[in-house]
């Protein structure tokens, strides 16, 4: 007896459609929506890149992943280049505002610094602050050793801000603050105590150690080279 031919069904059509997108595309996007849970009210704003968010009844310091701005000068150091603007951008976007804190698993929970580590959305889910700034050119692209989620969306965005000259790629010339090398990979980090310690690739603190030439910070090339300038070797 025959096999009776049958036009596949519109839902049938539907799912292999999607199955055929996924493959073509390589699966789902790395900027999928994030699940957005609770509000928190900023109470202020240190830079560019860090706020003041009241969470759990204390205030805590939360570092924006994925964006760094010019610094601002401590010590007796100067601004950076277009530090101020950057700063007056993120206190019109959050300050007094409630924001959504999102954690990346691929980066760690907090900083060198104690900071927080967090994606930060406005309070209605629609702006994701890092890539509003970025795309502004208030700040750069920036990630630690481990890839962040929403990376390739915030180089995108900071290729069209610089393509169009914007904030500090219009101000301040590259706009880039120097950054190391593959060769020139030692992170020489200054604590708040103002302890010099270097850090090398491979030891523990090494991914969370952030530089910031502002405060004197710098990278070195070998360890020789730290030790000279005064630094001494992590222990860890």
């Amino acid at each position: 007896m025959p096999t009776e031919n049958r036009r596949p069904g519109r839902r049938t059509v539907v799912l292999v459609l999607a199955v055929l997108g996924t493959l073509v595309l390589g699966g789902a996007p790395a900027d999928a929506a994030p699940k957005l849970g609770p509000t928190y009210r900023v109470t202020g704003v240190s830079d560019g890149d860090t706020i003041k968010v009241a969470v759990g009844g204390r205030v805590e310091r939360v570092r924006l992943i994925g964006i760094d701005t010019p610094e601002l000068g401590r010590n007796g150091a100067p601004d950076q280049c277009y530090a101020r603007a950057a700063r007056s951008q993120m206190q019109k976007l959050t300050n007094g505002r409630r924001v959504h804190l999102v954690r990346d698993s691929t980066q760690s929970n907090r900083d060198a610094y104690g900071r927080l580590l967090r994606y930060v959305y406005t309070a209605k889910g629609t702006d994701d602050v890092a890539r509003t700034l970025i795309k502004r050119g208030a700040g750069r692209q920036y990630s630690y050793d481990t890839r962040y989620r929403h990376r390739s969306s915030y180089t995108s965005a900071e290729r069209g801000a610089q393509k169009a000259k914007r904030g500090l790629w219009r101000s301040c010339g590259s706009g880039a603050p120097p950054v190391p090398t593959e060769a020139c990979a030692i992170k020489g980090n200054i604590s708040y105590e103002g302890a010099k310690i270097y850090h090398l690739p491979g030891q523990r603190d090494y991914a969370k150690t952030i530089i910031t030439p502002a405060r004197g910070e710098r990278w070195f090339c070998t360890e020789a080279e730290a030790v000279a300038a005064g630094w001494r070797r992590s222990a860890v």
